[in-house]
């Protein structure tokens, strides 16, 4: 594990830590690919865009923290 997986951790930003990427859909309910939406109840179907949703503000999340790294690594002018 990186040293900004053990930060964000630690921070409260990621729940799961994990030393290699996995595609997204494959922890949304066991979906193999986005055709088997379709197939979703309406429970089934909130549930895998609560865990969506949830991926993607991780995700967000990540970005800045490594946005702000870069501009604190490259200060402008003055």
């Amino acid at each position: 594990m990186g040293w900004l997986s053990t930060v964000l951790a630690e921070v409260g930003i990621l729940s799961v830590c994990s030393s290699r990427i996995e595609r997204m859909f494959d922890s949304l309910g066991g979906l193999a690919d986005l055709g088997e939406i379709a197939d979703l109840d309406a429970a089934a179907a909130l549930a895998v865009a609560a865990q969506a949703r949830a991926a993607a503000d991780r995700a967000e999340a990540v970005l800045l923290a490594v946005a702000a790294h870069y501009a604190d690594l490259h200060p402008g002018p003055g």
